[in-house]
C-alpha cells in the first residue's frame, strides 16, 4: 500500500484552483482534472521544459541537468531520512550506510554537513571512536561555517577524550565553546 501524489493540471490553465473549479462545474470537472494530473517527475519535466518541441539543444540539456540535480537532491534527502528512521528505531548500524550515502550525494552543504555529523555520531554510538574522530575532523575542515561545526567540535572532543587524548580533547572543547560564543 503506497501513496501516489499527483499534480492537478487542466489543459490550457496556468493555475488550477480545484475548489473554484468544482464550485463552477461540479463533480464532472473531476474527470477532466484527473486526466490531466501529472506525476511528480512529469510535473518537474514540464516545469523545466514547458515546450520540448520548440526547445533548443542547450535548453533541453539545461533541463536534463536541472532534473538530474533535483533527483540527486531527493536521493540525498531520502537517504538521510532513512538513516534518521533507523536511528530512531535504535538501529544505529543500519543508519550508518544511509547517512554515508546522504553525505556523498548531497550538493547542499548544510545537508552534507548534517549527514556527515550523523555518520560521526553513529560511529561514536557504535564505539568506533577513531573512525568517528576522523569524520568530525573532516566535517570541521570541509564545512567551517556550517551551524553544526560547534557541535562537531564537542563530539570531536568526546572522541579524543574516550581515546585518552586528553590534551587534544581540551583543545576541541575550547573550540566548541568559542564557536558557541561566536554564534
Amino acid at each position: 500500500a503506497g501513496l501516489e501524489v499527483r499534480f492537478l493540471m487542466l489543459a490550457g490553465a496556468e493555475k488550477l484552483d480545484p475548489d473554484l473549479l468544482f464550485l463552477e462545474r461540479g463533480l464532472a470537472a473531476y474527470e477532466e482534472v484527473k486526466r490531466g494530473a501529472l506525476t511528480a517527475m512529469q510535473f518537474a519535466k514540464q516545469a523545466y521544459l514547458p515546450d520540448p518541441a520548440k526547445a533548443s539543444f542547450n535548453e533541453r540539456m539545461n533541463a536534463v541537468r536541472g532534473l538530474v540535480a533535483l533527483v540527486v537532491a531527493l536521493l540525498a534527502r531520502a537517504n538521510f531520512n532513512a538513516g534518521w528512521c533507523a536511528w530512531k528505531l535504535n538501529k544505529i548500524a543500519d543508519a550508518l550506510p544511509w547517512f554515508r550515502q546522504a553525505a556523498a550525494l548531497a550538493k547542499d552543504p548544510a545537508i552534507a554537513a548534517e549527514a556527515l555529523f550523523k555518520v560521526g555520531d553513529a560511529g561514536f554510538a557504535l564505539g568506533q571512536f577513531a573512525d568517528a574522530l576522523i569524520v568530525f575532523e573532516s566535517l570541521v575542515k570541509e564545512f567551517p561555517d556550517c551551524w553544526v561545526v560547534g557541535e562537531a567540535q564537542g563530539r570531536r572532543g568526546d572522541c579524543q577524550f574516550t581515546l585518552g587524548r586528553f590534551e587534544d580533547a581540551v583543545t576541541s572543547y575550547r573550540k566548541a565553546l568559542d564557536t558557541a560564543q561566536d554564534g
